[in-house]
This record gives C-alpha cells, sequence and structure tokens, in this order.
C-alpha cells in the first residue's frame, strides 16, 4: 500500500453576508441572508498506471466565523471536523486532477444591530491524500501477493511523483525518516 498526498498551495478566505432590520415593534430581524459563499479548486496527481485506489480523502481546516456555521461543505459533504477534517471523494486512478468544491453560510445574527453584517472562514491546510495499491509500491496487482509492511508517502512536483520528506526529532533536532521504495522485491532507499 502506497500513498500520495498532493497539497493546495494556500489558502482562501469564503465569506457570508445578512442585512439586520428592526420591524415596527422595535424587534431585530434578518431580513435577507446568510449568503452562501463558494470556491472550487483544483488538485492534480499522478498514480501509477496500474494503481487501485483503496480510498481517497480531501482534508481541510476552517477558522471560526463569528457567528458560527449553518453550513461548512465540501462538495456537499460535511467535513468530519473544523480542524483537519476530511471528506471521502472520489477519484479516477485514470485522471490527472479532481475538483472540489467549498461552501460556507454563516448562522447570521441580530446581536450588531440593523444594517449588513458579514461573517468569514479562512480554509487552509487543504491536501488530497489517496491510498492506492500497484505492482510498483509491492501491492496486489494481478493476483501478486504484496510485500506486507511498505508504504511510502509520495508527493507530486511538476507531474513527477517525488518521495515525501517526513522528519523525526531527536534530541531537539529534525532528523529525516530513512525512506524506502519496493524494486523487483527489494528495499531501496530514496
Amino acid at each position: 500500500m502506497a500513498q500520495l498526498r498532493v497539497d493546495y498551495s494556500g489558502s482562501f478566505n469564503l465569506s457570508s453576508t445578512w442585512y439586520v432590520v428592526e420591524d415596527s415593534y422595535e424587534n431585530m430581524e434578518i431580513n435577507s441572508g446568510p449568503t452562501t459563499a463558494s470556491k472550487t479548486i483544483t488538485l492534480e496527481y499522478a498514480l501509477p498506471a496500474d494503481a487501485k485506489i483503496t480510498s481517497a480523502k480531501l482534508y481541510s481546516t476552517w477558522s471560526s466565523p463569528n457567528t458560527g456555521f449553518k453550513t461548512r461543505t465540501v462538495n456537499g459533504v460535511t467535513p468530519t471536523s473544523r480542524e483537519n477534517g476530511y471528506v471521502d471523494v472520489e477519484i479516477d486512478a485514470a485522471a490527472s486532477s479532481i475538483s472540489a468544491t467549498f461552501k460556507f453560510k454563516a448562522n447570521g445574527s441580530t446581536s450588531q444591530g440593523t444594517g449588513s453584517h458579514s461573517g468569514a472562514t479562512t480554509v487552509s491546510n487543504i491536501y488530497l491524500l489517496i491510498e492506492y495499491t500497484s505492482s510498483s509500491t509491492g501491492g496486489d496487482s494481478g493476483g501478486t501477493t504484496p510485500l506486507s509492511g511498505i508504504s511510502c508517502i509520495y508527493k507530486c512536483v511538476n507531474g513527477e511523483l517525488v518521495a515525501y520528506n517526513l522528519y523525526k526529532c531527536v534530541d531537539g533536532k529534525l532528523v529525516p525518516y530513512n525512506l524506502y521504495k519496493c524494486v523487483d522485491g527489494e528495499l531501496i532507499q530514496y
């Protein structure tokens, strides 16, 4: 089993607005809104030709808007949590990209008085994590027996699969992990 992680560079803001009026009984009410804001992004990936996808998850972190969330979705599904939550996504191993639409709608509030108001969230730490098997990663391809315990995290750089740099802390210093790949049944260090 192997993993491919594709990071979205940067973050973006989504803003929801509403308008508050005072009725004839001097009660505040939301007259229009809150609006729904959306943004669609595309993440590009490259998998081996014989890849068999076992799972694909799209992760993201959403900041807390001042009035809370009424809607917070990715492709119509609410992520598992606000911080580093995910949604399962369908991808095609033969394709090279996936699009995702992020939507936000604030709860809205009358506590700030009459007039136009807004709530915003910043969506960050967005990445796609694909788990797959293929003959090049020791996974099952065409009836072969997978080599257990062999995995590596890859990222796509300029259309090329590159081993992801993983570090551990040893005596207060960052030290890289040794990453290996399987070639013809042998482990070879990257």
